[in-house]
């Protein structure tokens, strides 16, 4: 997805409303066929320049409607046009990355931004954690944590949850009963998932009475248990 741009134009009032009606009819189709349509039809003006708010909502459209490539590749054609990219773009094209399970490309991205003197925030790190928890790369993701620390970006809940989830899909219980630890110690307030992640760590770890602990813990703060949990603490009590 890093296509070869052979000449570049700044867009016309009419392409870019052209643009723009495309990405609606992408949002609001009922069917693949239509969206996959309008998707080849927009194709045809990644050789212009948009401005970096329309090349966001473009790289959030296709991310949103199960088409992170294309988002990837739109990434890539304004870099290729020598569009200003800022930490929104970047942002969006690691989000991208996440929902591709492509976590070796958001780590390139955001080496890429260091090297272009953009500072991550925290939804950079966010979307990163995320990529390298559907990867199964728990150690990069907390890996991620320790530099979002030594930076001073701040974490929160989604951050937390993202690890948890990284150390859970790779049998790292532990590590993930430990993160819940610092998420107290900080502060930080937990979601259903959050504790979901938490309970499928224990569960993988077959560690039912911890599971069980979490879910009470739920149940005491008011926060909703869903399907995952659920079946996760049966999980852990049948595994016990």
């Amino acid at each position: 997805f890093r296509p070869i741009i052979i000449a570049n134009t700044m867009a016309t009032q009419h392409i870019i409303e052209t643009t723009r009606h495309l990405l609606d009819v992408i949002q609001t189709a009922k069917g693949g066929r239509e969206r996959e349509s309008a998707t080849v039809r927009l194709r045809r003006y990644q050789t212009q320049t948009f401005d970096p708010r329309l090349y966001v909502r473009i790289m959030t459209v296709m991310a949103r409607s199960g088409q992170p490539r294309e988002a990837l590749e739109w990434f890539f054609c304004a870099k290729a046009n020598g569009v200003k990219l800022d930490v929104y773009m970047y942002n969006c094209a690691i989000n991208a990355c996440a929902k591709a399970k492509d976590y070796a490309e958001a780590l390139r991205l955001m080496q890429d931004m260091e090297a272009n003197g953009i500072p991550a925030d925290t939804i950079t790190y966010n979307a990163a954690i995320s990529a390298c928890e559907k990867g199964g790369q728990w150690q990069r993701a907390i890996s991620l944590m320790d530099t979002m620390q030594a930076k001073g970006v701040p974490a929160n809940t989604i951050t937390y949850s993202a690890a948890i989830s990284a150390c859970g899909t790779s049998g790292q219980w532990q590590r993930a009963m430990q993160l819940l630890d610092d998420m107290r110690v900080a502060r930080i307030p937990f979601n259903t998932i959050t504790y979901s992640a938490a309970i499928s760590a224990c569960e993988k770890g077959g560690q039912w009475q911890h599971a069980l602990e979490l879910m009470k813990e739920m149940h005491s703060r008011g926060i909703a248990v869903d399907t995952i949990a659920y079946n996760a603490s049966i999980s852990a009590c049948e595994k016990g």
